[in-house]
């Protein structure tokens, strides 16, 4: 599969290569400062974002580094688009 980069800004950077995730620091936020998925066990998390399209948000202000600073999680089947109104 080939991955989606994108620039937003210069200092922001959008991708889903899963390369860059940091897969620890959204178990955190998620399993202890998220109201709904609060104690979310780490194997769930990793499984959800392996089996989705997971869109990471990278602050890349600082030359040479590369941090996470937000994402969120496609769920597809990678054939189809679906749309409900």
């Amino acid at each position: 599969m080939a991955f989606f980069t994108s620039h937003l800004a210069p200092s922001f950077l959008f991708s889903t290569d899963p390369a860059l995730l940091d897969i620890p620091a959204v178990h955190d936020y998620i399993s202890t400062r998220s109201y709904w998925g609060q104690g979310m066990p780490f194997s769930i998390v990793e499984r959800g974002i392996k089996n989705s399209l997971f869109i990471g948000v990278y602050d890349i202000s600082i030359p040479g580094e590369t941090k996470q600073v937000g994402g969120g999680r496609w769920i597809t089947d990678y054939a189809t688009v679906g749309c409900w109104v």
